[in-house]
C-alpha cells in the first residue's frame, strides 16, 4: 500500500465516477449552476468548480458542507439535505437539479 498516492488514486476514481454525463471538467451551464458554483467556489476556496465533480473530491468536509447548505438556503430559498452531498448528486449540477425540482413542486399549477 502506497499511502502517499492513495488520496490521488481515490480522487481519480471518484472524478471518473462522478462524470455521469461526460462533462466532469466543464463549468456550470445554467444561471442557477453559475450561482451555485460561485457559492461552492467561495466555500471550497477554489477559483473554479467543475459542474459534475463531487463536493468532497473538491476538498469539501462536513463543516464546509454545513456552511454551503446555509448559504444555498439563504441565496435560493431551498433547503438542500446534507445527504445530497454524499451521493452521486453531490455536485453543482446535481444540486441545481434538486433545487429546480423543489421549485417546480412548490409552484402551483395553473
Amino acid at each position: 500500500l502506497q499511502r502517499r498516492s492513495l488520496p490521488r488514486w481515490v480522487a481519480d476514481r471518484a472524478l471518473a465516477a462522478s462524470d455521469t454525463d461526460g462533462r466532469a471538467g466543464e463549468g456550470p451551464r445554467s444561471p442557477l449552476e453559475i450561482g451555485l458554483a460561485a457559492l461552492w467556489s467561495a466555500v471550497l476556496d477554489q477559483p473554479t468548480v467543475p459542474g459534475n465533480v463531487n463536493f468532497f473530491v473538491l476538498g469539501g468536509d462536513s463543516l464546509r458542507a454545513a456552511r454551503l447548505l446555509a448559504q444555498v438556503r439563504a441565496a435560493f430559498g431551498v433547503d438542500v439535505p446534507l445527504g445530497l452531498l454524499y451521493g452521486a448528486d453531490g455536485t453543482v449540477a446535481g444540486m441545481a437539479r434538486l433545487i429546480e425540482a423543489r421549485r417546480a413542486a412548490a409552484t402551483p399549477a395553473g
